[in-house]
C-alpha cells in the first residue's frame, strides 16, 4: 500500500517554535561548512547536479523525545530510524526516488513558503498523476510504501527551506 498524507498545524505551538528556534540557531553562516551534505552522504543518483542540502542529525535527546511522542501519538509510528534537521540551500533539489531502504518518511516544514521559489514536494500519485505539495510552516508531509517523489530545485532567489526530516 503507497499513500501520501499532509496535515497542517501538526507540532503544538511551544513544540513547533523550539524546533524552528533549534533550525535557526543551527544553521548559521558560520557554521554552515561543518554539516554533513547530501552530496558527502547521499549516493549520487539522490543528488546529481544538486547544490548542497545540509544536514544536522538532532542529538539532543529531550527534543528527540518530544518529536517522536508527537509522531507516536498524531501518525501511530513508533520506530523511527533518526530525525534529521535540513537546510536546503539555493539551487537543492532532490531528484525522484522511492526511499527505497525505509517504509517511509516523514517531513515536517519549519517556514512558510512561495511556491515561486520552486522546492515543492512532488509525488506520483496512485494513478499515475503527479502531484504537488507546497511547503507551509508546521505542514506535515507522510508518505509510505515506497511512493515515488522528489523535491524540486529552489530558485537562486529563494531563502533557505527548512525541514525536520524523520525516516522509519
Amino acid at each position: 500500500m503507497q499513500f501520501v498524507s499532509i496535515r497542517d498545524d501538526f507540532l503544538n505551538d511551544e513544540l513547533f517554535n523550539e524546533c524552528l528556534n533549534f533550525s535557526n540557531t543551527t544553521f548559521t553562516n558560520e557554521a554552515i561548512d561543518s554539516f554533513d551534505t547530501n552530496k558527502k552522504c547521499w549516493h549520487y543518483d539522490i543528488v546529481k547536479d544538486s547544490t548542497p542540502i545540509y544536514i544536522k542529525r538532532l542529538n539532543d535527546v529531550e527534543l528527540y523525545d518530544k518529536i517522536k511522542e508527537e509522531i507516536s501519538i498524531k501518525l501511530g509510528v513508533v520506530t523511527l530510524k533518526g530525525i534529521n534537521f535540513y537546510c536546503f540551500s539555493q539551487g537543492s533539489h532532490i531528484p525522484w526516488h522511492n526511499d527505497a531502504s525505509h517504509s517511509g518518511g516523514i517531513t515536517i516544514h519549519l517556514n512558510n513558503w512561495d511556491p515561486d521559489h520552486g522546492g515543492l514536494f512532488l509525488f506520483n500519485d496512485n494513478n499515475n498523476e503527479i502531484r504537488a505539495i507546497v511547503p507551509k510552516k508546521n505542514r506535515v508531509v507522510q508518505q509510505f510504501g515506497k511512493v515515488t517523489h522528489s523535491v524540486m530545485p529552489t530558485t537562486m532567489t529563494s531563502m533557505p527551506r527548512k525541514t525536520i526530516q524523520i525516516f522509519y
